[in-house]
């Protein structure tokens, strides 16, 4: 949660992706209209490198020895390696890189292309803290992209490995309501949760050009 307040979306929409991305907060976009959700305006995780800093410090993540990067409290660092698919999000993790390094996480970048990263996130040997990619789903119904998240779909389509008893019991619910206005309100409460879980830091919805 801290590094999601230490983000400069803006600066990812506007220069890694020149202007072609707007800030997206929900599981779902906004061009899928009823089943997108955003948060309140006092709920956003918006940048805001000050709150990142001050959630790292009340959580005990602390400079000691001076050197920019924090440590817990047995002396371990934030230091974490990223891997990235250099062809699509390089500038991308650039912006991460240093919005991160400014509140005190040392991030380690490995450029590769999609196979060796998929290979790395699968294998479940995790060689690797973070990494950066992006989702494409059928959107006319939000059963696909929801059920991602599940924790039936780890090891399948599930690459952050998530599991919340609350979404999965949602999950299926939202699937056996017939209301549409009822199921809405289902599908939103599931893209509060992971947004408040923050299994996935979700930064930007790409805009195509055909």
């Amino acid at each position: 949660n801290a590094i999601a307040y230490a983000i400069d979306y803006d600066a990812i929409c506007e220069y890694a992706l020149g202007g072609l991305a707007s800030r997206q907060y929900g599981l779902l976009p906004k061009v899928v209209g009823k089943w997108s959700w955003e948060p309140e305006d006092a709920n956003k995780k918006d940048y805001n490198p000050e709150t990142a800093k001050k959630m790292l410090d009340d959580a005990g993540y602390k400079d000691t020895d001076g050197d920019g990067i924090r440590e817990d409290s047995k002396g371990n660092k934030l230091d974490f390696r990223m891997i990235i698919i250099e062809s699509s999000y390089r500038d991308a993790s650039l912006v991460v890189q240093q919005n991160l390094k400014d509140i005190g996480i040392n991030i380690n970048i490995e450029f590769m292309d999609t196979g060796r990263q998929t290979d790395i996130i699968y294998s479940q040997n995790f060689d690797a803290d973070m990494y950066m990619w992006g989702w494409y789903a059928p959107y006319s119904d939000p059963t696909y992209i929801l059920s991602a998240m599940t924790t039936q779909q780890i090891g399948n389509l599930s690459d952050c490995f998530y599991s919340n008893k609350e979404y999965d019991e949602l999950f299926e619910l939202q699937g056996k309501t017939v209301d549409e206005d009822e199921r809405v309100k289902i599908v939103h409460r599931m893209q509060e949760i992971i947004y408040e879980d923050s299994p996935y830091i979700i930064l930007y919805n790409a805009k195509r050009i055909n």
